[in-house]
């Protein structure tokens, strides 16, 4: 109400008031995208910045990847949104680093200002280093299947089955193995044909066919 009808000293004193009997950083948080949600993204810019100076808030995945978020989305500041990732990575716990810098990978895929070839450079050398972290190769794999349904452009669509093929090439566990082959079932039934859908069953079947022989499973991540 103060941000829609009050003036900048109404705002900050019933701010301040928020932050004594609330989180305080959720208020900052909420007074943030109460700014960004009027339009006023010079307001909620400043905000983002109080907030990446407050020692106790920096330690947050969330203040990194909304800033960010926002840079990209509402202030078209890429180069900004990417320099925050060093920054985070000295300040979130590191047993965050690889769940955040792949988000902030994400955002080149969702994002206008985004450029997806950074985050595929990226996602590479993440699952070098992790080759059997799941998480990643699903977050990378949706990624590209959302961005090969919106072009509908055949690198695309060759991009997603790729990866798929890649995940299928490796050892799993089986129902590791499942989810696999029944989503990229899935993604051929959507974007590819019937032959395409046919060499996935295959693959399938393929799959099961050795765990019957007796050959061992690997552990998932």
């Amino acid at each position: 109400m103060e941000v829609a009808y009050g003036d900048a000293d109404s705002v900050e004193a019933t701010f301040k008031e928020a932050c004594k009997v609330q989180d305080s950083f959720s208020m900052h948080e909420k007074l943030a995208a109460i700014y960004t949600s009027s339009g006023d993204f010079r307001a909620a810019e400043k905000i983002f910045d109080a907030m990446a100076s407050t020692k106790s808030f920096r330690p947050n995945p969330n203040l990194w990847l909304n800033y960010a978020t926002f840079l990209f989305e509402k202030r078209d500041q890429a180069s900004s949104a990417r320099a925050l990732l060093p920054r985070a990575l000295q300040s979130v716990a590191s047993h965050d680093h690889r769940n955040l810098t792949a988000k902030f990978a994400a955002l080149e895929f969702r994002t206008s200002t985004g450029e997806p070839e950074r985050a595929r450079t990226i996602f590479e050398s993440m699952l070098t280093q992790w080759t059997k972290w799941t998480q990643g190769w699903d977050m990378w794999c949706d990624l590209e299947r959302s961005l090969a349904k919106q072009t509908g452009k055949s690198e695309d669509v060759a991009r997603v089955r790729d990866l798929f093929e890649r995940m299928a090439n490796g050892k799993m566990k089986k129902r590791r193995a499942r989810f696999v082959f029944k989503r990229w079932l899935e993604f051929e039934e959507e974007q590819g044909d019937a032959k395409h859908v046919d060499a996935v069953k295959a693959r399938a079947k393929a799959f099961v066919d050795k765990l019957q022989n007796g050959e061992d499973e690997e552990m998932d991540e």
